[in-house]
């Protein structure tokens, strides 16, 4: 027998708490968490003494709008499975299994992990590595499919371009 929740016409609480919900809202809690931990080592970064918003400015919006993103998410999560009227099932295809889909989001925490340690550590310029970097990753977010080689290395320059003509040039930025 399932325990009803405590306002009527919410569901009840597995259906509320269903794997793929449970799934969005753990993962959405992990990215405001991290957030909170680099918000904390942001504020650790020195005063600037020339610069009026300092260095801990862009990081903190970056951070402030990525902690706001994840808790809409939260809320649309749980409002759409609050919205529905009807029990909602756990369909057998939640089990995990080791295609395309459930790996692309751990090989692109490699590969991004991968990038900042040769921009730390290697003598690879900044505007290679990153052409590189969003290269590939773009390939890959396009399942690997030979028409999107491409635009992915379209999409890449065209970064690359952007970030020195902004950064380099407008802003006289030196790049690592």
């Amino acid at each position: 027998m399932r325990a009803p929740l405590l306002f009527s016409g919410l569901g009840t609480i597995p259906s509320l708490l269903e794997a793929k919900v449970r799934k969005d809202i753990a993962t959405s809690l992990g990215i405001i968490a991290f957030c909170l931990i680099l918000v904390q080592q942001t504020a650790a970064l020195p005063k600037a003494r020339f610069e009026p918003l300092g260095p801990a400015f862009f990081p903190l919006m970056v951070l402030s709008a990525i902690v706001a993103l994840s808790s809409l998410n939260i809320a649309l999560v749980l409002w759409r499975t609050l919205k529905s009227e009807q029990p909602r099932t756990v369909e057998a295809a939640v089990r995990w299994s080791p295609t395309f889909d459930n790996i692309l989001p751990w090989a692109s925490l490699l590969a991004f992990i991968t990038y900042i340690l040769l921009l730390s550590y290697s003598g690879i310029p900044y505007l290679i590595l990153t052409f590189v970097f969003v290269a590939v990753l773009s390939w890959a977010m396009a399942s690997f499919r030979k028409g999107a080689i491409i635009p992915a290395v379209g999409v890449a320059a065209g970064l690359a371009i952007l970030i020195q003509g902004v950064f380099v040039t407008l802003l006289k930025t030196a790049l690592p």
